[in-house]
């Protein structure tokens, strides 16, 4: 019933119900908790109707373009889905609201047209603004469509997370980005100047590029001739908790020399004594007798060459 009341709002075209689709996304997300579910919303018609709406309608919203990827995100969770996404265009169309979201946050937001105007907003722009996007207005979703960084970059970090889980063990969907400038795309919403500070889409580009090099050692070359090691190195520096260990994993797999620079792994060790115990407990350097000691071998704990 889902899938089908979707498919009724995105054969609307441009007269679709913004605020309708995004709350039918979103439901249709909470439904699909595994594998089979997966499977069968995307068999429904689920999948393709979704894309079918990132390629054009909600493109002028952006919290029904964030429910809408949310819900390819995690119809992507089934390896079969990977499939189909790859074979419906699903890539380019991704792709595409990530570019046309990551560029409306780097933009001046948007003029949102008051009772007695706005003197801070040229003349010409108001006409030709609410010409393309009034009719959003009219469903109350002017809020949406407003450039405000925050809003639009909540729905490119879902976009590019979309990407990252397609390309999750799954190598022809990461020499399909190659083919669609995905690389570049993603590079471009990571080093912008709004990008930069936002964790959630430095996060998920980190995941990308890993995900997508990782079985495709040839697509190494296409990545690094992006600002991906760059934008890297300083998610890593600006936002430790978020990023540090999928950007040192990227940055590993892209070949990158010293990749691990910054990151101090919290692996935790549980000695003989049921505590476990930090890096940071341990010291960031603790003598080898010690963790031995810890960890029950005293010292007879075998060497790696025995």
């Amino acid at each position: 019933a889902l899938c089908a009341a979707l498919a009724r709002e995105a054969e609307a075209g441009d007269d679709v119900d913004l605020r309708l689709a995004q709350q039918l996304a979103a439901a249709t997300r909470h439904v699909a908790v595994n594998d089979d579910i997966c499977r069968e919303t995307a068999e429904r018609g689920g999948l393709t109707t979704t894309l079918r709406l990132l390629r054009g309608p909600v493109t002028g919203s952006a919290r029904a373009t964030k429910a809408c990827a949310q819900l390819v995100r995690q119809l992507a969770g089934s390896d079969h889905v990977k499939g189909l996404i790859l074979k419906h265009d699903g890539i380019a169309a991704l792709a595409h609201c990530a570019r046309v979201f990551a560029e409306r946050a780097a933009t001046t937001q948007a003029p949102t047209p008051k009772a007695n105007g706005d003197a801070n907003v040229a003349p010409k722009s108001i006409p030709e603004f609410m010409k393309r996007f009034g009719h959003l207005y009219e469903q109350g979703l002017g809020e949406d469509i407003s450039t405000s960084p925050e809003t639009c970059l909540a729905a490119t970090e879902q976009c590019v997370g979309a990407l990252a889980a397609t390309c999750l063990k799954n190598p022809e969907a990461a020499t399909a980005c190659a083919s669609e400038n995905v690389f570049e795309i993603v590079a471009e919403a990571m080093s912008s100047d709004v990008g930069v500070a936002h964790a959630g889409v430095q996060r998920q580009a980190c995941m990308f590029f890993r995900n997508a090099v990782v079985r495709n050692p040839e697509l190494r070359s296409v990545a690094l001739a992006t600002s991906a090691e760059a934008s890297l190195r300083l998610a890593k520096r600006n936002h430790p908790r978020h990023c540090g260990d999928v950007a040192t994993a990227a940055l590993r797999d892209l070949g990158c020399d010293n990749y691990n620079e910054g990151y101090n792994p919290t692996t935790a060790v549980m000695g003989a004594d049921g505590v476990v115990r930090t890096p940071e407990e341990l010291g960031e350097e603790p003598d080898l007798g010690a963790v031995r000691a810890i960890a029950g071998y005293g010292s007879q704990m075998p060497s790696l060459a025995e």
